[in-house]
This record gives C-alpha cells, sequence and structure tokens, in this order.
C-alpha cells in the first residue's frame, strides 16, 4: 500500500522564482499524505537546484528528475506519472498554487460519488495585480457538482468557446484506475494534452464529477510557459480529433460533439489566417478569408472585449493612488466591532494606507440582521460575507457565494477575489493560520493591531 495518499505530478521549464511557493502549497496540504514528484523540462535557469533544496528540507516527500533535453510538457509529465507512488495523481504547475483543503475534498467527493477522475473549478489570479481574480468554468458546469459523460467533455472544449474549456481543469486521477487504462499523454501535442489525456481515460470509461469550487490557483505572469494558440498546434489538434473520430464511429452523441469541436478548429485556423493577412497588409487576401469564414471575422471582437474588460477591471481595482492595506478580519459586526474596525481604519490612513475591508466569515446568530454602512464609511473598499449593502444600511442575507460542498469555500472567495493587488495586510482573526492560507501572493507588508496599546505594529 502506498505511504501517500496523492502524488503531485510537477512538470517545469524555467519557473524558478515559484517552484518553492509551489511545492509548499502541495505539501501543506492538509488531511492527505502527499508527495511532489518534479520533472524539469532543462531549465536554463535555477529551477533544479531550488527543487533539490525543498527535498532537502522535506526528506521522502520530494522526487527530483531532470530531462537531459527540452521535450515538452507532456514528456515531463509522462517521467513524473512513472515516478509516482500515490493512490491519486495530480497535477500542479510548477507556478501554481492550490486551497490547503482541496486534495482532500476532492477525494472526499469522488469517493462518495464512486468517480476515478475529479477536478475542480480553477481561480486564474494574475502576479501583477492589474486584474481581478476570475474562475474558469460557465454554465452549467459553474452551477453545481455534476458527472461529465464523453459527449459533455467533448462540447465542453470548443475553440473560442463562450467559456473556459473544461480541458484547462486540473484533475486528479485514481493511480490503479488510471493503470488499468494505460492512458499517457502525448508528446506530440504542445497544445491541449490535459484535454487529450482526459478524453481517452474518458473513452476508457473511467467516470468523471466536476465540482463548481474554485480550489485549484491558476499563476499568470509576464513568462507564463502556457502554450500560445498557433497554427502548427491547431493542425496537430486537428490531427489528434480525426483519429479521435475513428475511435468512437457509432456513439452518435460523441460523434455530434466532435463535429461541432472540428468546426470551432476549423474556424480557429481560418482567424489564424485572416490576422495573419491583416497582420501581413494583405487587404484582398483578408476581404476573401472574411467572405469565406464570416464565424472567424466575428472572432475579430474578441481582443477588443478583452482590452475593454482589462480597462474596466483596473478601473475597479484602482480605488486611488495611495497604497492599499487590507484588513481581514472575523470580528462580529455588532457595534463594538464596527467601532473597532473603525479605529483600525482610521490608524491606517494617518500611515498613509488606503484601508480596505475584507470580512470572509459568515455572520454568526448573534450578529445584527443589519447596520448603517456609515459605520465603515472609513473604508474605501468594503467586501462582506453574507452581506449584502443595500441603501445606507448592510443587511444580513444568506451566504455569499453559494458552496454544495464546503464551509471554507465562502471565505475563501471573498478573501481571493477582493484584492487582486496589495501592499499590506492586517490579520485580525483569530484564525490567523487560515487566513494566511487565503493570501495567493505574497504581501510587502504584513500588519497587526495591539489592543493594549491601540496602535498598529508590525506582524
Amino acid at each position: 500500500m502506498s505511504a501517500f495518499d496523492v502524488s503531485i505530478i510537477m512538470p517545469n521549464y524555467n519557473c524558478e522564482p515559484y517552484i518553492a511557493q509551489s511545492i509548499r502549497s502541495a505539501l501543506d496540504s492538509v488531511g492527505v499524505t502527499v508527495e511532489v514528484v518534479f520533472v524539469d523540462d532543462a531549465s536554463s535557469d535555477g529551477s533544479v537546484a531550488v527543487a533539490r533544496a525543498m527535498a532537502e528540507e522535506f526528506p521522502g516527500r520530494v522526487q527530483v528528475h531532470s530531462l537531459e533535453k527540452n521535450s515538452g510538457s507532456a514528456v515531463a509529465r509522462n517521467m513524473a506519472l512513472r515516478h509516482a507512488t500515490g493512490r491519486w495523481l495530480a497535477v500542479l504547475d510548477s507556478d501554481d498554487l492550490m486551497y490547503p483543503h482541496r486534495l482532500a475534498k476532492l477525494i472526499a467527493a469522488a469517493d462518495a460519488q464512486g468517480a476515478a477522475i475529479i477536478a475542480d473549478d480553477l481561480l486564474t489570479f494574475y502576479d501583477d495585480g492589474k486584474r481581478a481574480p476570475h474562475g474558469l468554468l460557465g454554465g452549467k458546469h459553474a452551477q453545481g457538482g455534476h458527472h461529465v459523460s464523453l459527449a459533455d467533455f467533448v462540447r465542453g472544449n470548443p475553440m473560442y468557446g463562450p467559456y473556459g474549456s473544461l480541458g484547462y481543469v486540473k484533475p486528479m486521477v485514481r493511480a490503479d484506475a488510471w493503470r488499468a487504462s494505460d492512458v499517457w499523454y502525448d508528446p506530440a501535442l504542445r497544445l491541449a494534452q490535459d484535454y487529450d489525456f482526459l478524453l481517452r481515460l474518458l473513452e476508457r470509461g473511467l467516470d468523471f464529477y466536476l465540482l463548481p469550487e474554485p480550489w485549484y490557483f491558476y499563476r499568470k505572469h509576464s513568462s507564463s510557459n502556457s502554450a500560445k494558440l498557433k497554427r502548427p498546434q491547431i493542425e496537430a489538434l486537428k490531427v489528434a480529433d480525426l483519429d479521435f473520430a475513428k475511435r468512437i464511429a457509432g456513439q452518435a452523441d460523441v460523434e455530434a460533439a466532435r463535429r461541432e469541436r472540428h468546426a470551432s478548429l476549423d474556424r480557429a485556423l481560418a482567424f489564424d489566417a485572416l490576422v495573419g493577412a491583416i497582420k501581413g497588409r494583405q487587404w484582398g487576401t483578408a476581404l476573401a478569408e472574411m467572405l469565406r469564414h464570416p464565424d472567424a471575422a466575428a472572432l475579430l471582437a474578441l481582443p477588443v472585449r478583452a482590452r475593454l474588460e482589462r480597462f474596466r477591471r483596473r478601473r475597479d481595482i484602482n480605488v486611488q493612488d495611495s497604497a492599499s492595506a487590507a484588513v481581514l478580519s472575523s470580528r462580529r459586526l455588532d457595534s463594538a466591532g464596527r467601532a473597532h474596525l473603525d479605529t483600525i481604519a482610521h490608524a491606517l490612513r494617518e500611515k498613509r494606507l488606503s484601508p480596505r475591508l475584507v470580512q470572509p466569515f459568515a455572520p454568526d446568530a448573534q450578529t445584527p440582521d443589519s447596520f448603517p454602512a456609515a459605520d465603515l464609511a472609513s473604508f474605501d473598499q468594503i467586501t462582506l460575507a453574507g452581506w449584502e449593502r443595500r441603501g445606507d444600511r448592510f443587511v444580513r442575507v444568506a451566504q455569499f457565494p453559494k458552496s454544495e460542498s464546503a464551509p471554507e469555500f465562502e471565505p475563501l472567495m471573498v478573501a481571493l477575489s477582493a484584492y487582486p493587488a496589495l501592499d499590506a495586510v492586517l490579520i485580525d482573526t483569530p484564525q490567523a493560520a487560515e487566513a494566511e492560507s487565503f493570501l495567493i501572493r505574497p504581501v510587502e507588508k504584513r500588519l497587526a493591531w495591539d489592543e493594549q496599546a491601540g496602535t498598529l505594529v508590525a506582524a
């Protein structure tokens, strides 16, 4: 029997600044035993040295392997799979993070549902703090936990679809079911390797259960290794899709879903040709492509919408030019608690910090049903779990966001989505260790409130 509940499959290429944090994120998992199988894809930075230092710090819990030449993420993941010893297999990229309770909750849900594959939503956060974090799933997949059929999965992976593709989720797979399937990552693919891997597992009959909670934290940064959508990669996907078509002959619902996805690949190729013609100022060719593929021409609106959305989010985030400080508090919002928070807000202003309140813990039964918004007027931004602003008052409402499986989900999401970029954090809660797990990026200043002196101090 394996000594570990979960083997974390961690491929890496030139992510030196993030590796230690990612490995710690996995090893800090609560309620499960975890090993990290780190495979470096011939990095040119100090990645391997960092991973080896982590292996020395956590003996027996971190394996470090290296490829002699750069071969792609699929090859690196396959090497990690060969060395994994856990009962479950889970991918964590070397610049990403996860919620400490994630693995235990996924295993519990998989056991309850009899699933061999389990996945959750992922929360994308931006290292520069210029965009607010956001989830991946949309439509029915964001509504609640459910089983995902092969046809559902294929239909949920169109190119340039309205929601994030299911192929981007980071699943956990029961190791014995994976070994019986004999499915490996395809080295020929440099794009959508996860989609292809999951697709073939589903073909083998493994049951897939999907949860809407975003417990996986996907980091976007200036040197992110995510594959760019280029013509050769799209063409490789079409080849794989045609091979898939041969394997599913006679399965009408799956074939219908495959045709929809294949049409989206054709549209992506046409869009690539159109963009290339526009960049090359080949106006006749561009016009011909637009007339031949009007659905591809419609995709030209995507970059404009993306820029407008980034601008909107930047305006939402930058309330004012001064440095910002979040107060992460679990105080009961009765009159005494509100007065206490108001005092902290004034103290932060004296330090030339813009105070922003995050109250991620749901109100208890002794908390009043409402209170005047003016009581917290000293804060520039306010995010309260379980409360809603109505006119000049905050009113206690049902828990928000709704979660079907985890009471921790509410404080997690409130804290993560409130302020993507902070200069300081003051943790005003006895649950300091839990609150620390909500911080998905380093914060320059950690502050505390000295009750006796009535002043701010460095934490």
